[in-house]
């Protein structure tokens, strides 16, 4: 391997190293609200073509039988990110946590998707592709009753 090919691979794995840090950074302490709250948790899977349904059922080992709907990334966060006049600095704060979230998630992976598996004890996958092809991003769980 020469020296040019070395130093590609070095920025490439640094390049991924540094994303799933901030996204594991951004994600800290950010609690998923439901009838059960539940943290982001952040995720980095084998290399994936493309992000589908398919290959987030594999890698999360969810069986095929599971409901699933997809949403786009931006209505999933755009009810997250909202500051209502009513909020207290904590409300303000965790609103942009979940902005930064968003923001770090769409700088670090390409083709950005949010999967919804399951009825009532729901599992959402926020996941794209790293600079090195492999499926990334968060997981959260929520109860929907």
């Amino acid at each position: 391997m020469t020296e040019k090919i070395k130093k590609i691979f070095a920025e490439t794995d640094r390049k991924v190293d540094d994303a799933y840090e901030q996204i594991t950074k951004a994600a800290e302490g950010l609690i998923f609200i439901s009838e059960t709250d539940a943290p982001f948790e952040p995720l980095r899977w084998e290399k994936a073509n493309e992000v589908t349904e398919e290959a987030v059922r594999k890698m999360a080992d969810i069986d095929v039988d599971t409901p699933v709907k997809e949403t786009e990334a931006e209505t999933f966060f755009s009810k997250l990110i909202v500051k209502k006049e009513w909020f207290g600095d904590r409300e303000n704060e965790r609103a942009e946590r979940f902005a930064e979230l968003y923001e770090v998630l769409q700088a670090n992976l390409r083709g950005l998707r949010v999967f919804r598996f399951g009825r009532i004890q729901v599992s959402f996958y926020i996941v794209g592709l790293d600079a090195e092809g492999c499926l990334a991003g968060v997981m959260t769980k929520a109860v929907e009753t």
